[in-house]
C-alpha cells in the first residue's frame, strides 16, 4: 500500500469531509420547514413524495405534486431540498 504524503493526506481528509457535507440530509419538520413555495422531497412513515410547501394564514400546508392534491400536515415528518437539475442533456 502506498503511503500518502502530508499534503495528499490533508487533501483526502478535506475531500471526505466535503463529500459528507454535500450529501442532502433529511430535516425533521419539528426542526425546520422549507421556504414557502419551495418544492421538496418529503417522507412520512409510508411513502416518499414531492411536495410544495405553503405557509397560509390558516396554517401551513403541503401540496403533493405527485398526487395533485393537498396532503394533511401531520402526514409529513421529514423533508429535504430537491437536487439541482443536471445541465448535461445526456444525464
Amino acid at each position: 500500500m502506498t503511503e500518502l504524503s502530508g499534503q495528499d493526506y490533508a487533501f483526502m481528509q478535506g475531500y471526505e469531509k466535503g463529500k459528507d457535507e454535500a450529501k442532502p440530509k433529511w430535516v425533521n419538520v419539528k426542526d425546520g420547514l422549507p421556504n414557502t413555495h419551495d418544492k421538496v422531497l418529503t417522507i412520512n412513515n409510508e411513502l416518499h413524495d414531492i411536495c410544495r410547501y405553503e405557509h397560509l394564514s390558516s396554517g401551513r400546508s403541503w401540496f403533493s405534486l405527485c398526487w395533485n392534491k393537498s396532503v394533511p400536515d401531520e402526514w409529513i415528518t421529514h423533508w429535504m431540498p430537491l437536487p439541482p437539475l443536471s445541465e448535461n442533456e445526456n444525464d
